[in-house]
């Protein structure tokens, strides 16, 4: 929508979460990056640890997402989710969870270095066609070089289990872009917007141990993620935290009313938090029966109008349910940029709603963290 974006500044706007009425993108050299900020690596249930018989991306299903077809389509940056389901909420779960997040991290930075069938590797010249980036100077580079950026991040703080350590080791060991506080049920750390037949909410929002976990993540400059947490758990996340809070992939409940859309007030609240929203192209989101690149586009013009530019941005949710009419996969991202120009969205505002926001988040995130703890000996 033109005329409502804010001129992209050379450096980062300033750190630290709360109001603000422009906030400023964070900007990449051209050409374009598009960044695709909700993505779940590919992970073949096979065992009763949740570890998998076969390699990532080397899976009998067709994946939508890996870098060759990223570059394809000119997808530039992705952060690849490590999905833990929800479990028990005993040691053995977590145990099994702790374990499984553990293997994934270490896929997904295979992925960055893997000469694998999927053409992670450029041919001929020996240069990785991804590289694996911790900050907004790592995506930079990457792109400047034609690389596709992988960030990495973990989907369900049931993970966690009651060890708000294990966010500072694995930041450290593995790098860690954010973290979603629940997934479909409620966890330690809060209430799920979807209960999973779990009945009642368990916490009323955010347990003690969620609030804990907030603090954690903020110190160690790794974002909150709210898609997925009950609107109470939502609100707690906003309040506590001292860093920008994203929805890693959500929609909207004005256009359609889905349990794990958001509704005008939690946008507005997350706005005014300085947060971002990035709109998922999950078809059970976006309308009932089908959906499209129309559809899409509506609820990012919905989030826009709302919001402003500045708190918007995009994610497929590729590999765990996500891809709609048009955008079946990373090798269509560019049909999903088509739809914005049809819909009136220059430049700036496309800069920014297709990663200039969520890097924006990224880097007050990681100005205002602590210094991370040595691993212990």
């Amino acid at each position: 929508m033109r005329g409502t974006a804010t001129n992209a500044l050379q450096g980062a706007s300033s750190a630290g979460a709360g109001p603000a009425s422009c906030p400023q993108p964070i900007p990449v050299s051209k050409p374009m990056l598009r960044l695709d900020s909700h993505i779940d690596l590919p992970w073949p249930e096979r065992d009763s640890h949740g570890l998998p018989a076969t390699t990532p991306f080397e899976t009998p299903q067709p994946c939508q997402f890996s870098p060759a077809l990223a570059r394809e389509g000119g997808l530039g940056a992705a952060v690849l989710a490590a999905y833990v389901p929800q479990g028990p909420l005993d040691t053995q779960g977590h145990g099994a969870a702790w374990a499984r997040l553990q293997a994934q991290m270490g896929a997904i930075h295979a992925l960055a270095n893997s000469t694998g069938v999927n053409g992670s590797r450029a041919r001929g010249a020996g240069q990785a066609t991804a590289r694996l980036c911790h900050s907004t100077n790592d995506v930079r580079a990457a792109h400047q070089v034609g690389q596709v950026a992988i960030l990495p991040a973990l989907e369900n703080g049931y993970a966690l289990g009651e060890d708000m350590g294990r966010i500072a080791t694995v930041k450290r060991k593995w790098g860690l872009t954010y973290v979603t506080l629940t997934h479909n049920g409620h966890n330690l750390l809060g209430d799920s917007c979807v209960s999973a037949g779990l009945g009642a909410p368990a916490h009323g929002g955010l347990s003690e141990l969620g609030r804990e976990a907030v603090r954690a993540l903020n110190q160690a400059g790794v974002l909150v993620d709210v898609s997925h947490a009950s609107p109470q758990a939502m609100m707690e996340a906003l309040r506590h935290s001292t860093a920008p809070v994203i929805a890693s992939h959500s929609a909207m409940k004005a256009l359609h009313p889905h349990p794990r859309n958001l509704d005008d007030k939690q946008l507005l609240a997350l706005r005014e938090q300085g947060g971002v929203v990035q709109v998922a192209a999950v078809r059970f989101f976006l309308a009932r029966g089908q959906a499209g690149l129309g559809h899409l586009v509506a609820h990012i013009r919905h989030a826009v109008r709302l919001m402003g530019v500045g708190h918007v941005g995009i994610s497929s949710d590729f590999d765990g349910g996500g891809g709609i009419e048009g955008w079946q996969g990373a090798d269509q991202t560019m049909a999903v940029d088509q739809a914005l120009v049809a819909a009136g969205f220059d430049e700036s505002e496309r800069t920014a709603l297709w990663g200039g926001n969520f890097l924006r988040a990224l880097h007050q995130a990681q100005a205002i963290a602590s210094p991370l703890p040595a691993a212990a000996p």
